[in-house]
C-alpha cells in the first residue's frame, strides 16, 4: 500500500512538472496583481459596540527569474475605523510565488511575502500612537488565466507584529484579486 501511494504521488508530481507550461510563467515574463478588501465587522471589546470598517489595498509586481518562480515586491495600504478608534498602515516588502503551471487555464500556486512599514493608531484607549509593523504571510491559491488577464483565489495565513497594538495578530484569510501577465507569446 505504501508503494502504491508513493507511485501515485510521483505520478501526480510528474504531471505538474513535466507537462506543458504556458508562456505566462516562463523566465523573463512578469505579472502585476492586486487585491482590495472591504469589510465591516462588529468589535464590541475594541470599539465599544460600534461597527469597524476595514479597507486594504495590496498591489504587487513580480518577474519570473526562472520558469514558474516569480519574485518581486508588494505594497499595502490599510485603514480601519470604528467608534473612537482608527488605524492606518502603509508598508512594502518582498514577495515570491511558485506557480504549478501545467499549461491549463487554472494555475495553482504557493506564495509568501514579508511587509514592513509604519502604523498609526488614533484613539485606541484614548492614546494616539505611531510605530512600525512587520507582517509575514503565506498562501496557496489558484489563478484562473485567460490570455494576459486572470483572477486570483487565495487562502492564506498572516502573522502581524504591530508596535501600536502590542499583541501579535494571527489571521487566516480568503481573498480574490486580479492579475495581469506580461509576456511575449511563443510562435509555434
Amino acid at each position: 500500500m505504501k508503494t502504491l501511494i508513493t507511485l501515485i504521488f510521483c505520478y501526480l508530481l510528474s504531471v505538474f512538472t513535466l507537462s506543458a507550461q504556458s508562456e505566462a510563467t516562463l523566465k523573463g515574463s512578469s505579472l502585476i496583481a492586486g487585491t482590495v478588501d472591504l469589510s465591516s465587522i462588529g468589535l464590541a471589546n475594541v470599539t465599544g459596540g460600534s461597527r469597524t470598517f476595514f479597507f486594504n489595498l495590496q498591489p504587487s509586481y513580480q518577474r519570473f527569474i526562472v520558469d514558474r518562480i516569480a519574485v518581486g515586491g508588494i505594497a499595502t495600504i490599510t485603514g480601519n475605523s470604528g467608534g473612537t478608534f482608527s488605524q492606518t498602515r502603509i508598508g512594502v516588502g518582498p514577495k515570491a510565488t511558485y506557480f504549478i503551471d501545467s499549461g491549463n487555464d487554472w494555475i495553482p500556486y504557493v506564495d509568501g511575502s514579508l511587509l514592513y512599514g509604519r502604523s498609526q493608531n488614533d484613539g485606541l484607549a484614548g492614546v494616539n500612537e505611531v510605530g512600525n509593523f512587520l507582517q509575514a504571510g503565506v498562501s496557496v491559491g489558484m489563478a484562473l488565466r485567460k490570455d494576459h488577464l486572470g483572477i486570483l483565489f487565495d487562502l492564506g495565513y498572516e502573522y502581524t507584529n504591530d508596535d501600536t497594538i502590542g499583541n501579535p495578530i494571527n489571521q487566516i484569510f480568503v481573498s480574490v484579486g486580479l492579475v495581469g501577465f506580461l509576456y511575449q507569446e511563443i510562435e509555434e
